[in-house]
C-alpha cells in the first residue's frame, strides 16, 4: 500500500485507494480517496486496511463522518475491517477516512507477512431500488440486533430476521 498513503494517515484524514479494480454503475472515482456516488440510494459499503496501530476508520459522507460505520481495534497489529450501508442523494462523496475520534495517526502496513506490498480494498455497491426484507448481521455495540420495519420496503439495516408466526 505504501507509498500510495502518506507515511501516517492522521486523524481526519482519507485513505487512499489509488488503484482501480472493476468498475460499473453510477460509482466514479473523484481522487485517489475520494468516490461519487452518481445515483440516490443505498449503497454497501465493504473496506479493510491494513495498519500498524491501534485505532478507528469511519466512512464520510460530503466530508460528515458517519458514526454508525465506526470500526476499530484496541490493540494489535492487523487488518481494520468495516462493512455498512449508506444512503445517499446522487453525487454525494464518500471515503474512508483515520476518525477524528481515534487515538493516533494510522501506519499503512507496507508489508504484512511477506517482501509483496499489501493492499488496502475498498467495494461499494448500489443497492437495487425498491429492494425488501431484513438484512441479519451483526450485533451493535449494546450487543442488540435492530428490529425491521416491515412497513418500509426499503428498508435495510443490521437486524434480526423475523421469526416465522410474526
Amino acid at each position: 500500500m505504501p507509498p500510495d498513503n502518506a507515511v501516517t494517515v492522521p486523524q481526519g484524514v482519507a485513505v487512499q485507494f489509488p488503484n482501480n479494480g472493476p468498475v460499473s454503475g453510477p460509482i466514479s472515482r473523484l481522487n485517489s480517496s475520494d468516490f461519487i456516488l452518481g445515483a440516490a440510494g443505498t449503497y454497501q459499503v465493504m473496506f479493510q486496511v491494513s495498519v500498524n496501530e491501534p485505532g478507528q476508520l469511519v466512512l464520510a459522507l460530503n466530508g460528515i463522518e458517519l458514526a454508525h460505520t465506526i470500526v476499530g481495534r484496541p490493540t494489535g497489529t492487523s487488518q481494520i475491517v468495516g462493512m455498512a450501508l449508506v444512503t445517499a442523494v446522487a453525487n454525494d462523496v464518500l471515503n474512508v477516512r483515520n476518525a477524528l475520534g481515534s487515538f493516533v495517526a494510522l501506519t499503512i502496513t507496507p508489508l504484512a507477512g511477506g517482501n509483496s506490498p499489501v493492499s488496502a480494498h475498498l467495494v461499494i455497491t448500489q443497492l437495487p431500488v425498491g429492494a425488501t426484507g431484513c438484512a441479519s448481521g451483526a450485533t451493535g455495540a449494546t450487543g442488540h440486533r435492530a428490529r425491521c420495519n416491515r412497513s418500509d420496503p426499503g428498508n435495510a439495516a443490521s437486524s434480526e430476521a423475523p421469526r416465522p408466526g410474526r
